[in-house]
């Protein structure tokens, strides 16, 4: 997607979103959340330059833990709230970055 290897990121706009809330019930409030993504797929070969990307919401229970003192062995994850799957089209070369 960025074969130039410009100094900012690509300009990109969401083609297509699917989310599934996978949950029963909803987060409490005040509890740590962890949102994870992945990238499934890249199409940079030719027009329309696209990506694919997966995400998970789980409670971070190591999180809470931790903030609560007790010891914990890491990588433990709560509950899985949502998943998601979206594609990503690049609209433009760069993206403006205002700071």
């Amino acid at each position: 997607m960025d074969k130039s290897i410009l100094p900012r990121p690509p300009l990109m706009a969401v083609a297509r979103l699917s989310v599934d809330f996978s949950a029963s019930e909803y987060a409490p409030p005040g509890m740590p959340l962890l949102l994870t993504s992945s990238v499934l797929k890249v199409q940079d070969s030719q027009e329309p330059y696209a990506v694919d990307i997966a995400v998970r919401l789980v409670g971070a229970s190591s999180m809470l833990h931790a903030a609560e003192g007790i010891p914990t062995t890491g990588g433990e994850e709560g509950p899985l709230y949502a998943t998601g799957v979206a594609t990503l089209h690049k609209i433009g070369a760069v993206r403006s970055l205002s700071g």
